[in-house]
Parts: structure tokens; sequence; C-alpha cells
């Protein structure tokens, strides 16, 4: 499974993984409220359909943990929360103003 992200459009989702023939999609997507916006923090892999791959899983469903894109969600009043890594290492969080 892919989760994904369109910063210019402000949409995300998600979908089966590019490469994975004969499942069937269930894309699921979603549009951001018009007073958010994402702001990539590095560069990152694109999907097929030109889309940012914020995230992956194997097929198992566990993290690939090289997948994660780095990303705040920016207001216009400029509050920002981001996608961090645990100071252990061994998951991913939510932190306000990173």
């Amino acid at each position: 499974m892919t989760v994904w992200i369109d910063p210019v459009g402000g949409t995300y989702g998600v979908c089966a993984k590019d490469g994975n023939p004969g499942i069937p999609s269930h894309e699921k997507a979603w549009t951001l409220a018009p007073q958010l916006r994402f702001d990539l923090q590095a560069a990152a892999p694109t999907d097929a359909a030109g889309r940012v791959v914020a995230a992956a899983f194997d097929p198992e469903g566990t993290l690939t943990p090289d997948s994660i894109t780095p990303l705040l969600l920016v207001s216009r009043s400029a509050d920002r929360i981001g996608l961090v890594k645990t100071d252990d290492g061994w998951g991913y969080e939510i932190a306000p103003n990173p």
C-alpha cells in the first residue's frame, strides 16, 4: 500500500503499491481543508500518477522505514505540524511546530 500526496492539488490518499498486478486498487482520496497546505521538506519519489509517495507499506503491512517523506502541514496563519521520526528511531509521530 502507498500513502500519496499531491502538494499542488491539496489532495492525499491511499492505493495499492505500483507493481502489484491483479490487485484491485480500491483507491481512496481526500482533500485538505482550504486553509491547509503540504510543505515537503525533501525531494521525494513519485508514483505512476505523478503523486508524491509519502509512505509505503510492504505486503505484510510493515511500514517501509526509508519510505517516509518528511513533510509539514502548514496553515494560513503559519501554524505547522510535522511527521517526524521518534527519538528512538523506531517509529514516527506528529509533532507541533517541528
